[in-house]
């Protein structure tokens, strides 16, 4: 059987005959939110003077984890704190896995809690870093200023960002049709790969998806940034689960240790397992609270530099594109310095995937990039000083293709980016969970072993 390789998470599309599959549609059956008033409009060049002042702070800088946490795989919202993201364990052999169906979310943040769309984020910092608040510009998600980067760098990208003052900081969230909005046309293998692929942790099993909240300075700026962490990859004194305890978590079914004769039967049930449509779909009715978790795990939190993204590409694309230059606004942001392309033929993968260390490219990116950097902090700083000047606090930013960016009012009927309660506890400093539900010891809070290097 003809069989290619390397690997992510993603929905791309099927064959047409020659097998050139095609990204699933960005064409959207929900309608979207009314616009609100235009306050004004920028190009990328009005930035031009005011990033001159940046360039000498336009990297990244003093990054750490301070918070995480997992969904659990439940139709309410709930998570798990701290989090921990599945670990890397690639099948042995050549694997032929099924096409993505089903459905999945654009925004799966979002789509667990609509009500207000930064809220599991903010929980988790004040439960595992309380004095956070005190010194942070800016919190956002990765895809939020990922869009920014491409408005620098004069990509062609349609999105909206809404953006809100809490206290002193300035929270940046993408804002998608609706928050419930499902991908279309779900194709490709972006989804059964990582499946298949990783194998979550006991004390997380159960979990949908892993967060992680990174602290860092970039253009003077003191920002929180959330990114989903596909997986980590086990350092070498972390024993790999076997197929066995692979297929039980897929499964959920006995815990008993079969013999290797049995792997090629287990790796079979592990395969039939791979039934994306089967996770629990968020309940219709918005609910009020998000519940919280206590990982009882006594474990260390991943460094970020086994941290690992997925992605997954027909082998027809392997000369034709670089997935890793694509890719770098979310591998920067994010401070990802492991990557895995799995290129497959019709869907099966060969054995022997290798992990990518990226970090000197994204480095050397990242200086070769300075101005557009520079003009991104620029554009940070004119956009907290919009949001600041406002009665309301509130902007929402939009861009067309390959358009300006506009500044807004919210249009629509959006919810606040956190609770009321949330809110006065960000803006009064946090306060501290009791008990074990911190999950980290203060002396623990922001490691610098947790550090992105």
């Amino acid at each position: 059987m003809s069989t290619y390789r390397r690997g992510w998470r993603g929905g791309w599309p099927r064959s047409n005959r020659s097998y050139h599959p095609k990204r699933s549609t960005d064409v959207s059956s929900s309608p979207a939110p009314p616009l609100g008033t235009v306050i004004q409009s920028l190009d990328k060049h009005d930035l031009e003077i005011d990033a001159e002042e940046h360039l000498d702070k336009a990297y990244i800088q003093d990054c750490e984890l301070v918070a995480s946490y997992n969904w659990l795989d439940k139709s309410s919202p709930n998570i798990i704190i701290p989090g921990r993201p599945p670990r890397w364990t690639p099948l042995p052999g050549e694997n032929k896995l099924p096409q993505d169906s089903g459905d999945y979310f654009r925004d799966k943040n979002a789509a667990k809690y609509p009500v207000h769309l930064m809220e599991a984020t903010v929980l988790a910092v004040l439960s595992l870093s309380p004095n956070i608040p005190a010194g942070v510009d800016i919190v956002c998600c990765y895809s939020s200023l990922g869009n920014l980067v491409r408005f620098i760098l004069g990509k062609d990208k349609s999105f909206r960002i809404l953006v809100q003052a809490v206290g002193n900081s300035v929270f940046f969230v993408r804002r998608e049709n609706s928050p419930t909005e499902k991908i279309e046309d779900i194709r490709g293998h972006g989804h059964t790969f990582p499946e298949a692929y990783t194998t979550w942790d006991p004390e997380v099993r159960g979990c949908d998806t892993s967060h992680r909240i990174l602290r860092y300075r970039f253009g003077g700026l003191r920002m929180l940034v959330r990114a989903e962490a596909d997986a980590y990859v086990a350092d070498e004194s972390e024993q790999a689960p076997s197929l066995s305890s692979r297929a039980a978590e897929k499964e959920s079914a006995s815990t008993s240790s079969p013999t290797r004769a049995k792997d090629i039967e287990l790796l079979s049930t592990l395969m039939s397992s791979l039934s994306p449509a089967s996770h629990a779909s968020p309940s219709s009715t918005s609910p009020t609270t998000i519940s919280i978790a206590t990982n009882p795990s006594s474990q260390a939190p991943v460094p970020q530099s086994q941290i690992l993204e997925i992605k997954t590409r027909g082998i027809w694309k392997k000369d034709q594109e670089d997935t890793i230059a694509e890719e770098m606004p979310k591998l920067w942001l994010a401070r990802v310095p492991n990557f895995v392309v799995a290129y497959h033929d019709r869907g099966t993968f060969e054995a022997g995937i290798k992990v990518q260390d990226v970090k000197l490219r994204v480095d050397r990116w990242e200086k070769m990039a300075k101005r557009e950097l520079a003009a991104l902090a620029a554009l940070l700083h004119r956009l907290i000083g919009l949001v600041r000047e406002r009665a309301d606090g509130k902007i929402e930013l939009c861009r067309t293709g390959m358009g300006d960016l506009e500044v807004r009012e919210w249009g629509g009927d959006v919810g606040e980016v956190v609770s009321e309660e949330t809110k006065g506890r960000w803006v009064g400093g946090g306060v501290q969970i009791t008990g074990s539900a911190a999950g980290l010891g203060k002396e623990e809070e922001a490691q610098p072993d947790a550090a992105c290097n």
